[in-house]
């Protein structure tokens, strides 16, 4: 009877690992993500904040290992991406200075 808990112990001490969380950062631009879109094969993330590097649209094709600008054609306001919506025609980009339409995910 005594040996019980001397094996719960050992037990606890075993499977504690896999009952946490674990978490990684990806290589995806560190900022403010204001929405995240998932669709078949992309993940797609809104990015909002002070850094104009940081600022837009991104995508990842591979799980978020690597992430790809989308920011082509914005500038300014435009770039303060707050929303991500997928329509038949394409990828709708939500920004503090209106909708854009993408056509070829970006």
């Amino acid at each position: 009877m005594r040996s019980q808990p001397i094996y719960l112990g050992i037990m606890l001490v075993l499977l504690s690992p896999f009952a946490s969380a674990q978490w990684e950062q990806t290589s995806a631009p560190t900022g403010r993500v204001q929405r995240m879109l998932l669709d078949q094969t992309t993940i797609y993330a809104a990015y909002s904040g002070n850094s104009p590097a940081l600022l837009g649209a991104h995508r990842s094709t591979d799980n978020g290992l690597s992430w790809t600008s989308m920011n082509d054609g914005l500038s300014g306001g435009q770039l303060e991406a707050t929303e991500f919506a997928q329509i038949d025609s394409g990828i709708l980009l939500g920004t503090y200075q209106g909708v854009w339409l993408s056509s070829d995910q970006g």
